[in-house]
This record gives C-alpha cells, sequence and structure tokens, in this order.
C-alpha cells in the first residue's frame, strides 16, 4: 500500500506512464485520470479569470485631451464669460466718462464683476482636467479624491450639478430671479420701454415659468435637467441684454445706474453660476462619452454586450438622489408658484396694451 501511494504522487508530479507492477495498473491509471481533468480544470478557470480582468477599465487608460473632454461647447462656456466680462467693462466706459471719472456710484459693481468673469475663465480653463479626470474616475466605479471631503466642503460639493443638492440651488435661484424679473416689470419695463416691447417681455417671462412648472411636474433626469439650465442661461442673456439694446441703442435714452442694476447684476450673477455648472456638465457628458467608447470596444472583442459587462450610468442614479432630495409637497408648491407666475405675466402683457390704448383715446377725447 505504501508503494502505491509513492507511485501515484509521483505520477501526479512528473506524468509518468511507466507502469512496473500489474496489481497496481488500475490504481495508477485512476490518478493519471484524476490529475488530468484536475489539471484541466485549473487552466480553465485561470483562463476565465484572465479574460475577465481583461475587461475591466480603469481610468488610467482612458486619455485626456482638451479637445475630447472640453470640445466645442466648452470652450464656447469659456468664451461667454470673456463676453460677460467685455460687457461689464463696456458698461463701466459708457458710466465713467470713457475711463476718466470713476466716482460715480454703483460703478465698482460692475468693474469687480468683470475681474470675477476674467478670473473664473481662466480658472476653468486651468481646471479642465483635473475636472475631467474627476468624472473619468466616477464613470469606471473608482472614487474620487474629490468626494474625501466633509463638513461644509461637503456641503458645497453637494450642490455642483452633480450633487445631491444641486436641484434645491436652482429653485432657489428661480424664485428670487423672478422676484427680480418682477421689480424690473414694474421699475423699469412698464416705465422705460415701448408699450410692444414690455408686453413682449411679459408673454417671454410667462412662456419660460409654465415651461419651468411643467418641468418641475415630471421626474428629473440629466437630459431633462440640462434642458432647463440652458433655457435659463437663454432666459438671463436675453432679459440682460433686451432692455439695454432697446433703451441704450435703439432711443439713444441713457438708464440710470439704479436701473442698469436692477437689469443687470442679479441675472449676470445667475449667469455665472450657471454657466459654470454647465461647463462641468459638458466635461461630465464627453467623459462618460469616451469611457463608454471604451467599453463598448472591449466589449466587441469578447463579443458581449456593454450593459452586459458595465453597471448603468452613475449619472442617472445622481438625478434620482437630487429627486428625492426634494419633498413632493415643496415641487408641487414651485410648480404652482411657477403656474401662478405665469399666468400673471400673460395677463400684465394683455391688460398693458388695452390700458394704454384706453388711456391714448381719453386724452385725445379732452
Amino acid at each position: 500500500m505504501q508503494g502505491t501511494a509513492e507511485k501515484t504522487t509521483k505520477l501526479k508530479a512528473t506524468f509518468n506512464v511507466d507502469i512496473p507492477d500489474k496489481n497496481n495498473a488500475s490504481t495508477t491509471d485512476i490518478a493519471l485520470q484524476v490529475g488530468d481533468v484536475e489539471t484541466g480544470g485549473k487552466k480553465k478557470k485561470k483562463k476565465k479569470s484572465r479574460r475577465r480582468a481583461n475587461t475591466v477599465i480603469s481610468y488610467k487608460d482612458i486619455k485626456l485631451s482638451f479637445c475630447a473632454h472640453v470640445g466645442w461647447d466648452g470652450t464656447l462656456v469659456l468664451l461667454s464669460f470673456l463676453m460677460l466680462a467685455g460687457l461689464a467693462v463696456y458698461l463701466v466706459k459708457e458710466y465713467s466718462s470713457q475711463f476718466n471719472n470713476f466716482d460715480r456710484e454703483g460703478l465698482w459693481v460692475y468693474i469687480i464683476l468683470a475681474v470675477i468673469y476674467v478670473i473664473v475663465s481662466v480658472y476653468l480653463f486651468v481646471k479642465w482636467k483635473s475636472i475631467a479626470l474627476d468624472y473619468t474616475m466616477r464613470a469606471t466605479a473608482h472614487k474620487s479624491s474629490l468626494q474625501k471631503v466633509s463638513g461644509l466642503l461637503h456641503f458645497y460639493r453637494e450642490t455642483f450639478i452633480n450633487g445631491s443638492y444641486y436641484l434645491w440651488k436652482l429653485y432657489l435661484i428661480e424664485f428670487v430671479e423672478g422676484v427680480n424679473q418682477l421689480i424690473n416689470l414694474f421699475q423699469v419695463y412698464l416705465c422705460s420701454m415701448p408699450v410692444g416691447f414690455s408686453s413682449g417681455m411679459c408673454f417671454v417671462l410667462g412662456l419660460d415659468s409654465c415651461f419651468r412648472a411643467f418641468e418641475v411636474s415630471q421626474n428629473n433626469t440629466p437630459e431633462r435637467r440640462d434642458t432647463q439650465i440652458k433655457v435659463d442661461i437663454f432666459m438671463d442673456t436675453f432679459c440682460m441684454l433686451a432692455p439695454l439694446c432697446v433703451i441704450w441703442f435703439g432711443y439713444k435714452v441713457q438708464i440710470s445706474i439704479d436701473d442698469i442694476l436692477f437689469v443687470t447684476l442679479f441675472p449676470a450673477l445667475c449667469l455665472f453660476s450657471k454657466l459654470r455648472s454647465i461647463y462641468r456638465e459638458i466635461i461630465r457628458v464627453r467623459s462618460y462619452k469616451v469611457v463608454e467608447e471604451k467599453q463598448t470596444k472591449v466589449a466587441i472583442s469578447f463579443r458581449r454586450h456593454r450593459n452586459s459587462l458595465y453597471n448603468s450610468s452613475e449619472i442617472v442614479k445622481v438625478a434620482q438622489r437630487q429627486q428625492n432630495a426634494i419633498p413632493k409637497n415643496i415641487r408641487k408648491a414651485f410648480a404652482i408658484y411657477s403656474v401662478l407666475y405665469g399666468v400673471f405675466m400673460f395677463v400684465t402683457g394683455v391688460v398693458r396694451p388695452a390700458l394704454c390704448s384706453s388711456f391714448a383715446k381719453t386724452k385725445s377725447l379732452h
């Protein structure tokens, strides 16, 4: 029995098929077959584990480039910051008598705005790679170093476009913007602008408010949230530039510095926040797209569907967390407020021309 055990061990180690003893032939043959099966199984497991390891995408496998991760749309956002800085410099030039008198009250606001816009555009241009790396690490299921923060800094980061509290910030800004536009309506639009233009402004603001109410009542998705931000950027730019173009360039009437501050200051600050958010979102979308293209290539090479190898996008889960962070009653209340605001703007846009017409007729009779 001891001789048999020794031969069996030797056969497993050296795969020697020389069988000197007939009585041990069957035992030796069985040991050889078992050893063969065990060895083949280990090879198959190793081969399978290697194939699985090859499907893993690391953020180090992704090459970061400005054209791929920022692109033309991100560059356009950076140029928008510089355009807003140019607008602020132009207002300083006009209200300081060609940069000769800086004692005028309120002029310092636009000097600060111009400086801030230039600094932010340069900062975002320099930081694009770290932003792209952050989103690339998230897309490849790696923990980003930016996520390892706590306290107030963590809360602040949660108000970014892909943070849990971003919708709170967006809705709060929208509410304050609505109040600011009401002030502008009664102090600037209805007093200093032609009837047709002021009514047109009311209809545009009403449509924007109703569209916002519809978006708030729907489930939050990355696409719907990004669309709302882009619409807000357009509205802020329109409400800031249109009155200046009509009153200043159309009728050659200089607006007081107080009215200029009401019309342009708050939209300029909102644009600062929303342009920065959309810049990060552009880099996020492009970073995830680059990772998904890499994953698709790997999946095709293994004759698999991408969804069977990789999980769904993290950003969809973020959108769900953003929606869950706001109670349903708050969302309903904000939607109702937006509808009522839109109806008020529509009524004002219709009543304003009628009142002006009846007032003109009454005046002509006297």
